[in-house]
């Protein structure tokens, strides 16, 4: 842009429009993308960037089926055939996918056209392709032209041959139908869902949105347009001749573009219209706002007269009114409107000069009242902005923000800009994005070198992941390694990740269990060791799992402990470790099966300590266990003598039972037996006397000798199975207890009586106060009794 550029803008009512050139291009343009366009021939269809370097050629005689169309779909190649569409998800690798419209014979339906995702049959049915599923199944529509549909993201509208204009909304499934019009000739939908038609019976081009019948737009033309596209959502265009673009405005107004070549494409784009001629690729635009108020000849906008003063500053006769214009505006506005008008600027020229600008106003600007990080993330953006135009790739800083820096990562890898875009991220410091790059880089050093073997390539691939230093996701490149069948590569890769969850996810999938677990184990991740386990147990057979199990997991006792009530399984596998002195007391613990099974499995676990007698541990357990047989053995006789089961008890069970049944001398022979302490069976009798509500039995026990344990055990026994005041008899007996004490345990056992009396007997006022707030309001002889010994004190 020179500085008459604003001369070369044309305006349509109040608004202005530019024409800026992009790219000369060598072929004869088809489609185009951001990074990529597309030219088709009568026998091939081939892609090249903007620097025309050729990344696929699709020879159509190669083709399984009739070659239809080729057009460029988000910069993915998509192919249309007769019976398929293909469509090529990588430029490097060429790997592709074919989407077919299965009949009801289950054979694929012819493809008549295709547009933006949707095919037509030979039969005019719609169907989504790519989701597989038909579009208005019974709607009945016949075509003439391919002109006569079109279609984007959310709706389709179709010009039926019977005068019909159909508006189907993907988005809702409502069908809109409009009747009364004939001479349909072709239309375009704009992205957020005008519809422009043009009327070849009646020359008019009309506009609407949900009515057809209430047009926003209806102008007359001259002659039809050859092709007619969206300028972004603002205006629709149209080619008249071979050379000029008319921008239409309302039914009388239109502003019109020339070019020196002839047209052979329009492509919308959500910013504005590319028009592709023989040599060369340009972009019509609205001009935004704060460029217009800044480059319009005569303009006083604070932004204009901030340019102004730098180009003063720049002559030093003229310095001191450029200081002084800077008085005169509101210098925050100024540099506001220079850095937004940065943002849709694609003349590298005019971004410096605007960010010059905007450099010295802010000199005059408190640091609160700008913003210098966003100035310096914005200009960082533009070094690569000119860099990807360098590469043929031209986009404003808006644009840029739009697409995103990932999704134009993905459009420079895709072309092969590999070191590219690694240098870009590093530079905008996203290393975010690193691993992503590395990726699609080794994907395609994997597809594409037949020739080289898997240690060459794993040596490439890590000295360049070493040269990254960044943390990458190595399972998902062994994963492609894998499925190409490089099985040697892809285990060596993934046991480099670091992650653990992909990595073992992969080598399950590549039947490495072995592996997968000893990763799993030093993750030290139980739950993940565990559904290792778990899984491997379903997958392998009895005998590969348990060596597993000794061999993998030998440290690791997760399994066994998890399966610690399956017997059987435990069982084999301590038999078969040899680990006798585990399977012992597995066979110890497991006795508590009924009758003579019990003793049976004590004296096999008796045996197998046998073989044990030089370890430390045994001799403990020894006694313990012969101990254990004895009360298996006695638990069978009290059985067979009582006729009620003791088996499954505790030692401590079965002295409760006999107490129980009341076999007074089996106790005694059985605390002798066993040489059960007088402590324990003072504790025992005590708990089961008062559980059984034998009161009267267990105070006369109390009463017997001096009991070991005291007589407050028998004071809580009382209290927690049986009626509390009973319990207040065995206060009296606690001889160490002191006033304080005793008193308290009258309260709390409710023996309201014996706590006045003791109260009263040591004169405490305040203890007898305190048993009177304990004592129920319908206790009225016992509050009387309170009060009048508290009167007496």
């Amino acid at each position: 842009m020179d500085l008459s550029s604003s001369l070369s803008w044309e305006r349509l009512q109040s608004v202005f429009y530019r024409s800026q050139p992009l790219q000369s291009v060598k072929n004869k343009t088809s489609s185009l993308g951001i990074s990529t366009y597309l030219t088709v021939g009568p026998s091939n269809t081939s892609v090249y960037t903007y620097s025309e370097e050729l990344l696929i050629s699709v020879n159509h005689e190669n083709l399984p089926s009739t070659h239809l169309k080729s057009v460029l779909e988000d910069d993915h190649l998509v192919v249309v055939m007769k019976d398929r569409v293909r469509v090529y998800s990588s430029f490097i690798t060429q790997e592709y996918k074919d989407h077919t419209i299965m009949g009801k014979d289950r054979l694929p339906l012819s493809i008549w056209d295709y547009k933006n995702g949707i095919a037509m049959t030979t039969e005019f049915h719609m169907h989504q392709i790519f989701l597989n599923q038909p579009v208005f199944p019974n709607l009945n529509i016949s075509l003439l032209l391919k002109d006569h549909w079109f279609a984007n993201k959310s709706k389709i509208v179709v010009l039926d041959s019977s005068g019909k204009v159909l508006v189907c909304n993907l988005e809702t499934s409502n069908l809109l139908e409009f009747e009364g019009w004939t001479g349909w000739y072709k239309g375009c939908i704009s992205e957020n869902g005008y519809i422009c038609l043009v009327n070849g019976k009646l020359d008019t081009l009309v506009v609407f949105d949900d009515n057809l019948n209430k047009p926003l737009i209806s102008a007359n033309l001259d002659e039809l347009p050859k092709s007619i596209a969206w300028c972004g959502d603002d205006l629709v265009c149209c080619v008249f001749g071979d050379e000029e673009v008319r921008l239409i405005g309302s039914k009388t107004e239109y502003a019109s573009f020339w070019f020196s070549n002839n047209i052979v494409l329009l492509q919308s784009t959500s910013n504005g219209l590319k028009i592709a001629t023989d040599d060369q690729i340009e972009f019509i635009s609205k001009v935004p706002t704060c460029t217009s108020n800044i480059f319009s000849i005569g303009s006083t906008s604070p932004g204009a007269i901030l340019l102004d003063s730098l180009n003063l500053l720049h002559n030093e006769q003229n310095s001191p009114k450029a200081i002084e214009n800077l008085k005169i505006i509101n210098v925050k506005k100024a540099v506001d409107e220079c850095v937004s008008a940065v943002y849709d600027e694609l003349d590298p020229l005019w971004q410096k000069r605007l960010l010059a600008a905007a450099s010295f106003g802010k000199d005059s600007l408190s640091s609160t009242e700008f913003d210098a990080d966003h100035f310096a993330k914005t200009c960082s953006y533009l070094r690569v902005l000119n860099f990807l135009k360098s590469i043929g790739i031209h986009l404003t800083l808006r644009m840029f923000l739009a697409i995103g820096l990932e999704n134009i990562i993905k459009k420079l890898i895709d072309i092969r800009k590999i070191y590219e875009s690694l240098e870009i991220v590093k530079f905008l410091k996203y290393p975010e994005l690193i691993p992503a790059i590395f990726e699609e880089w080794a994907k395609g050093l994997i597809l594409t070198s037949s020739d080289s073997s898997d240690d060459e390539l794993y040596q490439i691939m890590t000295d360049r992941a070493t040269s990254l230093d960044t943390r990458l996701h190595l399972s998902n490149t062994a994963n492609v390694a894998f499925l190409d069948g490089r099985h040697s590569l892809a285990r060596k890769l993934v046991m480099d990740d670091k992650d653990v969850l992909p990595k073992i996810d992969l080598l399950l999938k590549m039947d490495e269990i072995d592996l997968a677990l000893q990763e799993a184990t030093q993750s030290m991740s139980i739950p993940l060791i565990l559904y290792l386990l778990l899984y491997s147990k379903r997958k392998m057979s009895n005998v590969q799992f348990t060596k597993t199990l000794m061999i993998t997991m030998k440290e690791n006792n997760i399994y066994q402990y998890f399966q610690r009530h399956d017997f059987s399984l435990l069982y084999d596998y301590l038999r078969q470790t040899d680990d006798y002195l585990t399977l012992a007391r597995l066979l110890w613990d497991h006795g508590t099966v009924e009758g003579q099974e019990t003793v049976a499995l004590l004296d096999q676990a008796s045996e197998l300590y046998g073989k044990l007698a030089t370890n430390s541990s045994v001799k403990r357990d020894r006694s313990m266990l012969d101990r254990a047989k004895k009360l298996a053995t006695y638990q069978n006789e009290l059985t067979n003598r009582y006729g009620i089961s003791f088996h499954r008890q505790t030692m401590d069970e079965t002295l409760a039972t006999l107490i129980k049944i009341n076999q007074n001398s089996e106790v005694k022979k059985m605390v002798n037996a066993f040489k059960i302490s007088d402590r324990k069976y003072y504790f025992l009798k005590c708990t089961q006397l008062a559980k059984e509500h034998r009161l009267k039995e267990l105070l006369a026990f109390a009463k017997e000798k001096k009991s070991p344990i005291g007589y407050l055990p028998f004071f809580k026994a009382v209290c927690k199975y049986a009626n509390k005041k009973e319990a207040a008899v065995y206060i009296g007996m606690l001889s160490s207890a002191s006033y304080a004490e005793k008193l308290s345990l009258y309260i709390d056992c409710s023996a309201y009586d014996e706590a006045i009396t003791l109260a009263s007997y040591e004169k405490d006022a305040i203890g007898l106060k305190q048993v009177l707030n304990k004592i129920p309001p319908n206790e009225t002889q016992l509050r009387s009794k309170a009060m009048q010994h508290l009167h007496t004190l």
